[in-house]
């Protein structure tokens, strides 16, 4: 076990970025749930309709994240210092391919829920819901790809 100490403590001072990332992600969805349960059904099954779609502004942080590190750790391993340059880089094509999002959130949520078959008088409260959540998708993007590539 002694021959394995330093690798462990290097995967734990590695890992616990990412661990901590992905504890936030799911208490996110847990919270909004959780929260909602005081306002009633509707609105809990508001979030549920809107987090089917606030996945998408998971993935795609997830994805970028995921290539963010890659491309990093090619640098840093090159030992050229453009790791910063990396970075920013990705942080900027992660607010640009948050935008559309923001622009969907404002213009048709509800076609969004509506698209999930539900029904008319349950549209709105999911559609408000998915406005606010997509509004922030630049944001959520950005931080995640901020936690994955540290």
């Amino acid at each position: 076990m002694k021959l394995f100490l330093p690798v462990w403590k290097k995967a734990i001072t590695l890992g616990w970025p990412v661990a901590l990332n992905h504890v936030f992600s799911t208490a996110k969805r847990t919270t909004d749930m959780l929260l909602m349960g005081f306002f009633g059904p509707a609105a809990v099954a508001a979030v549920g309709l809107g987090d089917v779609w606030e996945r998408l502004v998971l993935r795609m942080g997830t994805g970028l994240g995921t290539g963010s590190i890659a491309l990093i750790a090619q640098e840093t391993g090159k030992g050229e210092g453009n790791s910063p340059l990396v970075l920013s880089q990705a942080l900027i094509i992660g607010v640009c391919a948050g935008i559309p999002f923001v622009v969907t959130g404002l213009l048709i949520p509800d076609i969004l829920i509506r698209i999930l078959g539900a029904e008319e008088h349950v549209v709105l409260l999911p559609a408000q819901y998915l406005s606010v959540v997509f509004c922030a998708a630049p944001f959520r993007v950005i931080s995640i790809i901020a936690t994955r590539s540290l």
